[in-house]
């Protein structure tokens, strides 16, 4: 009988982890281990524990000895076709659905033009008022299966995740080989680096407010979020602001554009002024109201700039306000020590730091009778901030977020109400005056604001109120008297005071302003958005 040479079973190698770079976006993971080569061919296989073959990018080896041409070959992909089958079956399926709700979108958009639809066909009064019975019955019937093909692609895609996350548990480990020619017999170390994109962080602010007399507490964590059960003993740990690549490719670097930064329409006030804290990285008070001619305005009052509830039409395009840079700083945090890390979701202390701040107080009375207090970084833009969200406290009680931004030079965060201090407005003049002689009539318009501070300290309040602006000819808004000479801005309307409130003592402001207009016209007050005041 004649004997069957059998293939030298290849010896696999132990390994161990030995750090790891975790981007924003994947990871690349370095392993260590040691290999005894004889001299000559060398062949032995490395084991790749929780990620499936195909779940392994640019995989890389590097040996401490004296070697040369070392290949190394692809995972093992045994099982890959088998479980491909499956997910382009679904894949599959999912096409067709799509396919056959575009031809559905396609008819429905046809029969949402009766002119098109219609085209060169002579319809008498009745078979128009039939053909029209049978288009609305058609879309109808068209729309209910839409909705119904969009349910079977959710469903679809859902099944579609869940395979693909069985296969990768299914799949559980990798193996691959390495081909190398070695001078002389030798024992040496070796580190195998590959990617993943399983493993990610996500950087957060924990921002600390204790009382005025201190600065701000800026705290920087992760959130590491990881796939498979290997425990990582002992590791050094690299967290990157930034998205995984392959090592050995230098970037290619994109162009950085400057320009004319346009205001963005945004609804907020002051972070947390309407619905506690809100997310916002600055203190917005971004609306105007403009007094104008109505053509269904029928008695007068008009309705006024207090209860303000539909949302208004923006009449003007949006202003550009001032040139922005944005940075792309790409950061590295080596957290200094080892870890152990076994859990799927681990929180990292990353940087700590104290940060000098401005206190001030603010407030919107026309639309929150509150007082907040914000914290103002100045050179917020030397401190390397990276953007990304922020949890905010007052001692140990949470308050919201904020948006770190990118390319600010500088910071204000909004920390909530103030208990101690009070505000409230009311109006102390409403009046219509039609003179008897004149052109015009007049609409007169005065409100009082209040402060108490219950403090035991004197404090600076910063108070925001507003004048109506004209978006007509004949109508025309005048100041009248108002104390402590606040800054006036007449393109939005905009008052500002900034006021000392001694300890425990009281401060009033009052303001006032006329309304003109043609008689035999009335006015209405319509609110605008217009991104940041």
């Amino acid at each position: 009988m004649k004997s069957k040479n059998k293939e030298p079973e290849i010896p696999f190698i132990s390994t161990e982890m030995a750090s790891v770079d975790v981007y924003l976006g994947g990871a690349v993971l370095h392993r260590q281990g040691t290999v005894s080569l004889v001299r000559g061919r060398n062949r032995f296989g490395i084991r790749i524990p929780d990620f499936s073959p195909y779940a392994i990018e640019d995989p890389r080896i590097e040996f401490g000895g004296s070697t040369e041409h070392c290949t190394i070959s692809r995972p093992v992909e045994s099982e890959k076709v088998k479980e491909s089958a499956e997910i382009e079956e679904l894949q599959t399926r999912i096409a067709k659905i799509e396919a056959e709700g575009q031809s559905y979108e396609s008819a429905l958009k046809l029969l949402q033009e009766p002119g098109k639809f219609c085209d060169g066909i002579k319809l008498s009064p009745e078979e128009f008022v039939n053909m029209a019975d049978l288009v609305s019955e058609k879309q109808i019937e068209i729309r209910k299966r839409i909705v119904h093909l969009r349910k079977q692609k959710a469903d679809a895609e859902k099944e579609l995740l869940e395979l693909r996350n069985e296969t990768k548990e299914e799949a559980g480990n990798s193996d691959i080989f390495i081909d190398l020619i070695a001078p002389e017999e030798i024992t040496c170390g070796f580190e195998l680096t590959y990617r993943v994109d399983s493993i990610t962080w996500n950087p957060f602010y924990e921002i600390v407010y204790q009382d005025m007399k201190y600065p701000l507490s800026v705290n920087l964590r992760g959130r590491l979020v990881r796939s498979g059960n290997e425990k990582w003993e002992n590791i050094r740990l690299h967290l990157i602001h930034g998205m995984a690549a392959s090592r050995h490719d230098l970037p290619d670097p994109k162009v950085l554009c400057v320009g004319f930064r346009k205001s963005v329409p945004d609804s907020r006030f002051l972070p947390g002024a309407r619905y506690g804290m809100q997310r916002g990285n600055s203190v917005d008070f971004s609306d105007r109201f403009s007094a104008g001619f109505s053509p269904d305005d029928t008695m007068y009052p008009a309705s006024g700039p207090s209860g303000m509830e539909q949302p208004m039409k923006r009449s003007t395009p949006l202003k550009v306000e001032k040139t922005q840079v944005t940075r792309e700083l790409v950061m590295r945090f080596d957290l200094g020590e080892t870890h152990t890390i076994s859990e799927k979701l681990t929180i990292l202390d990353i940087q700590k730091q104290s940060v000098p701040t401005e206190y001030l107080f603010s407030t919107v009375p026309y639309l929150d009778p509150s007082v907040y207090l914000t914290g103002k970084i100045k050179d917020f833009s030397n401190y390397n901030f990276i953007s990304c969200e922020a949890r905010l406290y007052m001692g140990n009680t949470y308050i919201g977020t904020a948006d770190i931004p990118d390319g600010e030079d500088e910071l204000v965060l909004s920390l909530g109400r103030d208990e101690a201090l009070d505000v409230s407005k009311e109006r102390t003049v409403k009046k219509h005056v039609e003179p008897r002689l004149a052109r015009d009539q007049i609409d007169h318009h005065g409100f009082r604001i209040s402060l108490t501070n219950h403090r035991d300290e004197t404090v600076r309040v910063h108070v925001i109120d507003r004048l109506p602006v004209s978006r007509d000819q004949d109508v025309r808004v005048i100041r009248d008297n108002a104390s402590e000479n606040p800054e006036f801005n007449e393109e939005t309307g905009r008052l500002t005071w900034d006021v000392t409130i001694d300890a425990n003592a009281q401060k009033t402001i009052e303001h006032a302003y006329r309304v003109t207009y043609p008689k035999g016209k009335t006015i209405s007050y319509e609110e605008e958005y217009r991104g940041r005041w």
